[in-house]
């Protein structure tokens, strides 16, 4: 009987130990097999930059030839020349209406927002409401009308013909983006603040405000975005040449019978670089607040 125990004994353990071998090899090759889909999730995602930045310095027979191959002599020449041709003005322009443009939806969204979501307002519920609801609007199906009237106030020569599209078209993201955000917010701050005698303006800039970059940064990097790239609003409403955009400028480097591709892909390239840049310095922020909210406390 002993004998027969300590046999059923070792037996368990033997499955035991099986059990656990098959646990541990299906960690890892649950591991590998995550590891083989977000390598090749992130090898399609650099792939297209990686085009554009080797096919912007060769040459066009070489781009042809092999458009996937890394270039053995570097054309940065393709760079000089789009610069040349007016390139770097048409980036100003573009930077200068960003700037303005994100300057006036992050304060006048955020306001609007910490307004809706903080202090007690009668109707603010049916405010956000009609706010938001801009984003059901076709934004291109207003573009003519908007032509005319720009026109007609002599604004297509300025930069105003597209700051405050861009601004009124933003606004509604903006307050929905933000006025989410700041809900998640402890009201007992406001309440603490208050005891000190601040004021809702104090509140909004020195509390709300500063727990709110996360939320800030996603609002900032989708709104960059749209414009940065907008081609037909800045096609339409500029008409001074000099005042056109970085995504307009990319079409005189074309026409229907002659397509110098080098130099498309290094202006591409030009506009990317920027754009870019400033996702990855607030990247951080915006993985925050993409998640804020996702775990209930």
């Amino acid at each position: 009987m002993i004998e027969l125990s300590q046999a059923g004994q070792q037996a368990a353990r033997r499955e035991d130990a099986l059990a656990r071998l098959k646990l541990r090899v299906g960690r890892y090759v649950g591991r590998a097999l995550l590891w083989v889909i977000l390598l090749a999730l992130a090898f399609f995602a650099i792939l297209p930059f990686y085009m554009t930045v080797a096919g912007s310095l060769k040459n066009n027979w070489d781009l042809v030839k092999s458009p996937l191959s890394l270039p053995l002599e570097p054309v940065w020449m393709n760079y000089a020349n789009v610069l040349k041709q007016g390139f770097a003005r048409h980036l100003l322009n573009t930077l200068i209406v960003n700037v303005v443009c994100l300057s006036l939806i992050t304060a006048f969204g955020s306001l609007a927002a910490f307004a809706l979501a903080r202090l007690r307002i009668p109707g603010a519920q049916s405010i956000r409401i009609g706010i938001v609801s801009g984003l059901m609007i076709p934004v291109y199906a207003v573009l003519f009308p908007l032509y005319l009237m720009l026109d007609r106030w002599g604004l297509t020569q300025s930069y105003l013909a597209l700051v405050g599209p861009y601004v009124g078209f933003g606004m509604p993201f903006a307050v929905f983006v933000l006025h989410g955000y700041m809900k998640t917010i402890p009201y007992e701050l406001d309440e603490s603040a208050k005891m000190d005698g601040a004021t809702p303006f104090q509140i909004y800039w020195h509390v709300v405000m500063p727990l709110a970059r996360p939320g800030l940064a996603s609002m900032l990097i989708f709104e960059a975005l749209w414009i940065w790239n907008e081609l037909p609003f800045a096609l339409i409403l500029i008409r001074k040449e000099a005042m056109k955009t970085a995504a307009v400028a990319l079409l005189q480097f074309g026409t229907n019978w002659v397509m110098d591709w080098p130099w498309i892909l290094a202006a591409v390239s030009l506009i990317t670089f920027p754009i870019l840049l400033v996702y990855l310095l607030m990247s951080e922020q915006f993985i925050r607040g993409l998640t804020a909210g996702a775990v209930k406390q």
